[in-house]
């Protein structure tokens, strides 16, 4: 009797406990975050609570907030093959109301760069380096920023009105270049880059190292990137979240774990949209720069930036994460 006593005890102090540090983290954690479910936009705290559904119409991607917070744009893709025709829509998040802010063509991605303007991404007719950097005004007339820049899967903005994105630089897709692109006054100041990252031209299940899907910092000052790792080549790859400063030195693991090997044809093999299960994709910094999350197997995971805590999974069906400014 007094065994089972003791035990539950224990169990319920284990309980509080976890309890309160669950409690603790989620007060640690800034803002809310953007998300993508089923095609559509949603909501919620950064410990995966109080989820919120904000579009229903389906085909959106890419979420990114306002710079003062109290907007949400977001990608519509087209469905007409032979007629491209995405979107760019937004959210005011007091009043739930979206509103199209320009239409035509393709668009690759956006980001805030102002609380009334966005800069998007269209591809040109080149392979790499021919993408037009444009932004649109709260009334929807647009402007060109940038020409025959690299093709990015990602803008994102920072302080210092510096535009961050990233693509191959070679032909043979072996090295990633990173930008941050200056603007003033809707206009190109400069365009400088920042390091190289080798990825391996989508073959690192035979290469020791590469690197792919970076973000920064809101001060701009630390990449945040998945690495693909193989101590030998004969060995397992080792899919690592590793962070570095923007001048590719002080390069540190903030996460590891073996990733899927081989290429997804192999029978008995489950292949999603993003690829084999196993692959680390698409990390979002707080804007503390305390914490990361990351994507894996249409999962999002959160992670302390110091690699001092285990990741923990904090939504399932979701991917593409965006964090709200402070």
């Amino acid at each position: 009797m007094k065994y089972r006593a003791w035990s539950l005890m224990v169990v319920l102090v284990t309980l509080v406990v976890l309890a309160l540090v669950t409690k603790v983290l989620a007060a640690d954690l800034p803002g809310k975050i953007a998300f993508v479910r089923d095609g559509n936009i949603w909501l919620a705290k950064p410990d995966g609570s109080e989820l919120e559904q904000l579009t229903k119409a389906g085909n959106n991607s890419k979420p990114c907030f306002s710079p003062d917070g109290k907007k949400v744009a977001y990608l519509n893709e087209s469905l007409d093959m032979e007629k491209i025709s995405d979107a760019i829509w937004e959210m005011d998040l007091a009043t739930r109301k979206a509103r199209k802010v320009i239409s035509g063509g393709m668009i690759m991605t956006c980001c805030y760069t102002a609380p009334n303007r966005i800069a998007y991404l269209e591809p040109g007719h080149g392979i790499i380096w021919d993408a037009v950097l444009k932004e649109v005004d709260a009334s929807g007339k647009s402007k060109i920023i940038a020409k025959n820049i690299i093709f990015s899967q990602r803008l994102q903005y920072d302080i210092g009105r510096k535009i961050f994105y990233y693509g191959a630089c070679d032909e043979q897709h072996e090295l990633i270049c990173c930008y941050l692109l200056s603007i003033k006054n809707s206009r190109c100041v400069s365009d400088e880059k920042t390091f190289l990252m080798d990825y391996g031209g989508g073959h690192h299940i035979e290469r020791i190292v590469s690197d792919s899907s970076p973000c920064i910092s809101a001060d701009g000052r630390t990449l945040y990137f998945v690495n693909h790792y193989k101590p030998n080549l004969g060995d397992d790859v080792i899919t690592r979240l590793m962070s570095m400063d923007t001048k590719g030195n002080s390069r540190r693991v903030i996460y590891q774990d073996k990733s899927y090997q081989g290429t997804g044809e192999e029978e008995g093999v489950v292949v999603t949209e993003k690829g084999p299960y196993g692959e680390l994709d698409n990390p979002a910094v707080s804007p503390d720069g305390k914490w990361l999350i990351y994507e894996e197997r249409f999962r999002l995971w959160l992670v302390s930036t110091d690699g001092k805590s285990k990741p923990r999974q904090i939504l399932k069906k979701a991917y593409q994460p965006a964090w709200l400014p402070n």
